[in-house]
């Protein structure tokens, strides 16, 4: 049965079901299954997708925090790589929530930003000769490396990026640097330890900061009206999760491709494999996948939650369906690649022509959302409180 059709008969049910008249002389109230819908989608996204995420992250840095002591008291080749796999697993989560940049992952206190700053690749502060405060001047000081000195240091010099520098290399200065595990293990003591180990501590600390930021918020995003001081209404909030994919899709099609491959335009067609993301742990190809099924994932739904275009259906159901197919269509393509454990120097080395085709594939799916996704669901691609990046 077309879905329109579905919905009047639905429609036209509940008004019976929930309004019936108590005299004849009583106006009939017709029941809004749109916004019964809307809620339900609203939910199902905060509840069953974005808060669950955000708790196995607190999970995972937890893991991550203890795996780094058991290193310390121990220093050997098997908790160096426990240590390692447990940043690689808070990295995989954290790709996951990275699209809900609002809220208490955007405030004035960069939570978030001390946790993950997009930092990618080589940044001049790995070396004093550019930054006052840099990576190499933190092991070669003297201070007292405790989570009051961390907190205290720019987000360019913490959070995971940096971490993965410390615990996966030896301390060289190129991508190609010796990531071999005998001589990481041998290059972690003293301080350049210490400093691991705090920021593996410090990720943990601002992570459950999040989440417990997010524990609150999230009752703005449930529950919309006009008393509250963000969302007044439910296509508020459409327009909120809008944004954020198309902010995400953003990130992915400028950083996280474009400029490495040489592909958008600030690279002037330059290939700049120095500035791929998760340089040091490979974790670039993870990360994106991960990025784009957050937005499948919120979009699409699956069998116990509803998507976004569960709203699109209303107008237009083949063209949700055609969106959903295209978006599966280039996360088969990075699975493929992820399943082979490679990361995105391969792509852009030995598969460029694929990986530019898909490229444009992920920027007309931006295109969707910015224009017929719009138009077609009335949300507002000027509502959010991203930054944009």
């Amino acid at each position: 049965m077309n879905r329109r059709i579905y919905y009047l008969i639905l429609t036209i049910l509940l008004s019976v079901v929930f309004n019936c008249k108590k005299e004849d002389t009583s106006p009939l109230f017709l029941f809004n299954v749109f916004a019964w819908e809307n809620q339900i989608i609203i939910t199902d996204i905060v509840e069953k997708y974005m808060m669950k995420n955000f708790e196995i992250l607190f999970n995972e840095s937890l893991n991550l925090k203890n795996k780094a002591y058991e290193f310390k008291n121990n220093p050997n080749i098997q908790n160096l790589i426990s240590w390692q796999n447990a940043l690689k697993s808070v990295y995989r989560n954290l790709t996951l929530v990275e699209l809900f940049n609002f809220g208490p992952s955007n405030d004035s206190r960069t939570i978030y930003k001390n946790i993950y700053s997009w930092t990618f690749g080589q940044e001049p502060c790995y070396q004093s000769i550019n930054c006052t405060t840099s990576v190499q001047s933190i092991i070669n000081g003297s201070e007292n490396i405790d989570q009051n000195y961390i907190n205290n240091l720019g987000t360019k010099v913490k959070g995971i990026t940096i971490l993965e520098y410390l615990i996966f290399t030896d301390g060289g200065q190129t991508f190609s640097q010796n990531k071999d595990e005998q001589n990481v293990l041998n290059s972690l003591h003293g301080r350049k330890l210490d400093y691991a180990v705090a920021l593996s501590e410090n990720l943990n600390d601002n992570i459950q900061i999040l989440y417990n930021n997010w524990k609150v918020y999230k009752h703005n995003l449930l529950n919309p009206s006009i008393h509250n001081n963000y969302y007044k209404s439910q296509l508020d909030i459409i327009s909120e999760f809008n944004v954020q994919i198309i902010d995400q899709l953003s990130r992915i099609i400028d950083r996280k491709i474009g400029y490495p491959a040489g592909l958008n335009i600030s690279s002037s067609g330059n290939i700049n494999l120095n500035r791929i993301e998760s340089l040091y742990a490979e974790q670039s190809i993870v990360s994106i996948y991960n990025n784009l099924l957050s937005i499948y994932e919120i979009y699409n739904g699956n069998y116990n939650r509803k998507g976004l275009k569960h709203i699109l259906y209303r107008s237009d159901e083949e063209l949700a369906e055609l969106t959903s197919q295209k978006i599966e269509e280039i996360l088969y393509y990075f699975q493929i690649h992820l399943e082979k454990k490679r990361d995105l120097k391969y792509l852009i080395e030995y598969d460029s022509e694929n990986l530019k085709t898909v490229y444009n594939k992920i920027r007309n799916i931006r295109i969707f959302f910015s224009s017929e996704f719009v138009s077609a669901t009335g949300t507002n691609p000027g509502v959010g409180s991203s930054d944009g990046d």
